[in-house]
């Protein structure tokens, strides 16, 4: 008759692999728990990105449309006769003060660049 393994005879473990089966269900649970808090952590700061990230993009859009409503009012002066405003639309429009009203309506419309990247 062949020989069991020491675990199986009488179904009953000799105490030195009690002792290590015990120390290896403590160690595969506290395995098990550090995996399920790493995950739950990760999901947390995922969550939290997400939200700042959100909330970049709404005050992104915002600046956007700050610098939008600014430049319409420079614009809607540019026949003020102010040096500074002429240089101004000059240098970030490419043409000179006098530009003619066909071309105001393109600056007026300004629409935002990167809108697409908000997350809905």
């Amino acid at each position: 008759m062949p020989r069991l393994p020491r675990t199986r005879r009488k179904n009953r473990p000799i105490p030195s692999e009690r002792i290590f089966l015990e120390r290896n269900r403590v160690a595969a649970f506290k395995c098990r728990e550090k995996k399920r808090r790493h995950i739950l952590k990760t999901i947390a700061d995922a969550n939290a990105t997400t939200a700042r990230n959100q909330a970049l993009h709404e005050i992104f859009d915002e600046l956007q449309e700050e610098v939008r409503t600014l430049k319409n009012q420079i614009l809607s002066h540019r026949d003020c006769g102010c040096h500074m405003i002429h240089k101004f639309v000059q240098s970030n429009f490419g043409t000179d003060s006098s530009m003619c009203e066909t071309q105001a309506p393109r600056y007026m419309s300004i629409s935002p660049i990167h809108s697409n990247l908000r997350k809905v």
